[in-house]
């Protein structure tokens, strides 16, 4: 695994001869972001795509039930209905 001066280097090499300061700012900052990312993950493991996904839908339903946008159901009442209409289809 490469040093982070070896890192730096390659980096340096992989830009084009015109960029700016700022776009070398950026790419180190990019950089050790994923240093960093990488490392944490090795440390305290990370989660699956699919983890994130299941995370990101119930803080999307959060906010939208937070916000108004959705009402909440009694998870009772909406089997209970569930079951009626499940009957009454089978009723000839």
């Amino acid at each position: 695994m490469p040093n982070v001066k070896q890192e730096v280097e390659q980096l340096l090499n992989k830009l084009p001869d015109d960029c700016s300061v700022e776009d070398i700012q950026y790419h180190l900052y990019v950089l050790d972001k994923v240093r960093l990312g990488l490392e944490d993950a090795r440390l305290n493991g990370s989660l699956s795509q699919q983890e994130v996904e299941a995370h990101l839908m119930i803080d999307i339903r959060y906010d939208e039930l937070k916000s108004g946008r959705v009402k909440a159901v009694d998870g009772e009442e909406a089997f209970a209905d569930l079951r009626r209409k499940s009957k009454a289809r089978r009723r000839p």
